[in-house]
């Protein structure tokens, strides 16, 4: 790895984990203009520096990061702070989000870090505009759902807090009003539903042109497709059957369990063939002329 390389990487981990310390901090001691200044200035920052991070390893690698399990982290967790800082000047409250977005930002280039492998060209197995593609929506697909669930999860604090009549604490306090939360999770989960049928399609033809079949029923594909129907059941719950409150909330929640074994429980198992090293091994031989 470059100097310029490990520098900018640093960089923005550092701005994500001061944001993340200014905020516990200040919810800890209900100090919201802490957690605001976190929200609203030091993750904008770590947005710059992570805007450079991917720069610089699409300049030195000559692709754009879309190869191995660190360009992944990297580009995954830059869609996080973005859809988070998103959210965060479009809806008042939505800093309240961070109680859950900003460890799992952490904890996404955390695992990039451990993951960071030299910058080199991008071999024969990788070059399809359908991986690109694939890869956009997954990190797309796991970054809205993950802010859905932050909203769950805020909701579900507030529910509490309700219960226990102290409303005017902590995030209870400073959260959108349920009815909102609702309403702003909503067409979130619409979206995160199209790129997630897209990330499906377009794994499909990838896989179709690499192996010669569309679908193998790989521990990665599982989890995606029901991922997509838990959060298809979202949408007809809340459109069609009226959800609204704890039960839409912990539907979004138990959802986000498959994106997420999608995205990370695949590096435990002992073999698929969404593992990198597994491409281009001899688990599928016939590819398509």
């Amino acid at each position: 790895m470059s100097l310029a390389q490990t520098l900018s990487f640093w960089a923005t981990t550092g701005a994500y984990l001061l944001a993340t310390v200014m905020f516990f901090y200040g919810l800890a001691w209900r100090k919201r203009h802490l957690m605001r200044r976190a929200s609203r200035i030091i993750v904008p920052a770590g947005l710059v520096a992570h805007v450079v991070a991917l720069g610089i390893r699409w300049t030195e690698s000559g692709h754009f990061p879309y190869i191995g399990n660190y360009e992944g982290a990297l580009f995954g967790a830059f869609l996080l702070a973005l859809a988070f800082a998103v959210l965060v000047f479009v809806w008042e409250g939505g800093e309240s989000t961070g109680l859950i977005v900003l460890p799992v930002l952490v904890v996404t280039l955390g695992y990039g870090l451990v993951q960071m492998e030299a910058v080199g060209p991008v071999t024969p197995v990788y070059q399809s505009p359908w991986l690109l593609v694939h890869f956009v929506f997954s990190w797309t697909t796991y970054a809205v759902y993950t802010v859905v669930a932050a909203l769950a999860g805020v909701l579900l604090l507030r529910l509490r807090a309700e219960r226990r009549g102290k409303t005017d604490r902590s995030i209870a306090a400073w959260a959108p009003p349920n009815e909102r939360i609702d309403e702003i999770s909503t067409p979130l989960v619409g979206f995160g539903f199209l790129m997630n049928a897209l990330l499906l399609v377009t794994g499909s033809i990838w896989a179709y042109r690499l192996w010669g079949q569309y679908w193998g029923w790989d521990p990665v594909e599982i989890w995606s497709l029901l991922t997509w129907l838990g959060y298809g059941f979202y949408l007809h719950a809340r459109l069609t059957l009226g959800w609204s409150g704890r039960k839409l909330a912990w539907v979004a929640i138990i959802s986000l369990l498959g994106i997420s074994m999608a995205t990370w429980g695949v590096q435990f198992l002992p073999t698929s063939y969404h593992l990198f090293q597994d491409l281009g091994a001899t688990m599928f031989q016939s590819r398509p002329q």
